[in-house]
């Protein structure tokens, strides 16, 4: 199994209502809808699904909070959901979240991470901190609805807690530290092969590759057959994987 500070959590959407005043749909899931075969314990609490990914988590071990990157995946309690044999929960977004006519629509985060050559801390240099080629991922199928009574199903991926990890910061190189918090409701740029980070650092592949999101797996709803209009519904199943939370992509 792989596995609390939120940076700040993004709005999109202004709404205007018949009373004038203003209502922000949240970027994230903001409803648990149901949930089955969670008996209790450790990561079996669908409510944290909700909301925006975790930004960095405080390790006993270190004695220090480390941030979410590539390379230090999310792993603490009452922070992610492990989704096991039996185990499905579904989630909502507070708007509709719509199938863009090109690109990908909405975003899963997980716990998966890419192996470095040494061990993370709150003090690790990200600029020579050099990926090794290895990924650790393990798939949770996604099923999303516009009612939340007809599905639709990635059955053959992409999945959740898969390629890309979740990377919640910049690299400031100058000042050789975490920088400002990147974006979770934009994607990794479609076309990335993660093959082609080995041997360079995660500062890299921060800058070159990520460009400014913050990771997760995107879905396009037209991969799917008889792809919908929009989807307001996320479902999850796995064997063993672990999610995080859902951004829907501005």
């Amino acid at each position: 199994m792989k596995r609390l500070l939120i940076s700040a959590v993004l709005i999109v959407g202004l709404v205007l209502s018949s009373a004038g005043s203003v209502w922000a749909a949240s970027s994230f899931a903001t409803t648990l809808v149901s949930q089955s075969g969670f008996n209790g314990g450790m990561y079996s609490d669908p409510n944290d699904l909700l909301g925006p990914p975790l930004t960095s988590v405080f390790d006993t071990w270190a004695n220090a909070y480390i941030k979410i990157s590539m390379a230090y995946p999310a792993w603490e309690d009452n922070a992610i959901t492990t989704f096991n044999v039996n185990q499905t929960a579904v989630i909502a977004f507070d708007h509709n979240v719509v199938n863009h006519a090109n690109g990908p629509d909405f975003i899963v985060f997980g716990n998966s991470f890419f192996a470095i050559d040494g061990w993370v801390s709150d003090t690790t240099d990200m600029a020579t901190a050099l990926l090794t080629g290895g990924s650790f991922t393990e798939p949770v199928t996604v099923h999303v609805s516009a009612d939340n009574i007809t599905w639709h199903t990635f059955s053959n991926g992409p999945y959740g807690d898969d390629i890309f990890p979740t990377q919640a910061y910049e690299w400031d190189s100058v000042n050789n530290t975490w920088g400002d918090a990147l974006d979770f409701t934009k994607p990794v740029p479609e076309g990335t092969d993660w093959t082609d980070f080995k041997d360079k650092s995660v500062a890299t592949v921060i800058e070159d590759y990520y460009q400014g999101s913050g990771g997760g797996t995107a879905f396009d709803l037209d991969d799917l057959t008889n792809p919908p209009a929009f989807i307001r519904y996320v479902k999850f199943t796995g064997t063993g994987g672990e999610i995080d939370a859902v951004s829907d992509i501005d």
